[in-house]
């Protein structure tokens, strides 16, 4: 940008907070240019999402080597101290999570400002039973019999946009007969069809699918019944088709709930919010319940990272994210066997 001619630039952000090193989100790459530019630099101290609790909490695995400064005072009425509570098996969670909310009502927190956040989808599906897809299922002979399977389920839970570009890339990909549908393929293929017209044939396609309450084998010998009777696909779609039974592994009778989760009929029932760490970037919540193992997502232990540069530690930075997402109140969930290694690190 400055060799085409950029006079003026502003570079912010936060070191600690690089938690996508895959898409070459790195700590050192920021800082070298901060050092570069040291004499127009500036490092911000204060914090106005969270309690001053909450800032003296996170600063404990900080780079920085000075502490923020809360400026909210919306917020001064909620100096509520971080807490630690001890879990021993997995089965306890939903009890930590019923006493979370509990909690939270008692200070006036509520719906959405009540949020439970994990380090990965699966201890989600421990502690809410179908919050997330279950892993490692996989009966698909084919991408496009999963995909449209998923518009489909999509469709029947009234998420028609997401449905709809699902099947619409899919049948991009059929049309125009490439492995990938970029958006100047999709354009060509509604230009020659008409907008209407393509929107309306998705709909209709969607619509006379079979219904996704039912074992994914009966569904499929529906929908290829139906395909076979729309003259819209009949003849670009190919067979939907899934793998043959094996062992422990019955592809036939797995339901739609099964293979793509029920997050939002789960949520909806929920008096709380859940989410991964990753997901939650960038936003402010107003309680957090954090829940960890006692190995962090690369499998180390969480007590032996303590003492690394968090700059040199991806995990300790998804660990500082997850901190610094609560805006009023913030509850660690650990195993019982490394609560005291916590409680050492976070309340000396």
């Amino acid at each position: 940008l400055i060799a085409n001619g950029v006079c003026e630039m502003m570079l912010v952000g936060d070191p600690d907070q690089t938690i996508y090193e895959w898409r070459n989100a790195e700590p050192i790459l920021f800082n070298q240019k901060y050092n570069l530019w040291k004499q127009n630099s500036v490092e911000l101290k204060e914090n106005w999402r969270s309690t001053q609790s909450i800032c003296d909490f996170a600063c404990k695995i900080s780079s920085s080597n000075a502490p923020m400064i809360a400026k909210n005072k919306e917020l001064t009425d909620f100096e509520i101290m971080p807490d630690f509570w001890r879990y021993t098996r997995d089965e306890e969670l939903p009890n930590l999570l019923s006493r979370f909310i509990d909690e939270c009502k008692k200070h006036a927190i509520k719906g959405s400002g009540i949020n439970l956040l994990t380090r990965g989808k699966e201890i989600l599906n421990a502690i809410v039973p179908g919050s997330v897809q279950r892993g490692g299922l996989n009966p698909w002979k084919n991408h496009f019999t999963k995909e449209v399977a998923r518009s489909k389920f999509l469709f029947d839970s009234g998420k028609f946009r997401d449905a709809s570009r699902i099947l619409e890339r899919e049948m991009c990909k059929l049309i125009s007969k490439k492995p990938l549908c970029r958006t100047k393929d999709l354009d060509a293929v509604v230009e020659k069809v008409g907008f209407v017209n393509w929107r309306g044939q998705l709909y209709q396609f969607l619509d006379s699918l079979p219904i996704t309450n039912c074992i994914l084998s009966q569904w499929i010998l529906e929908a290829n019944f139906k395909i076979g009777t729309n003259n819209f696909v009949s003849e670009l779609v190919p067979e939907l088709s899934i793998k043959r039974n094996s062992g422990p592994h019955r592809h036939s009778e797995l339901t739609f709930s099964e293979l793509f989760g029920t997050p939002a009929v789960v949520q909806e029932n929920l008096a709380c919010s859940l989410g991964t760490v990753h997901s939650a970037k960038g936003k402010s919540l107003d309680a957090v319940l954090l829940v960890l193992k006692k190995r962090a997502g690369r499998g180390k232990d969480y007590t032996n990272l303590f003492n690394c540069d968090i700059l040199q530690n991806e995990e300790l930075r998804v660990l500082y994210v997850a901190i610094t997402r609560a805006r009023k109140f913030l509850v660690l969930a650990v195993p019982d066997d490394c609560i005291t290694s916590w409680k050492c690190k976070f309340e000396k």
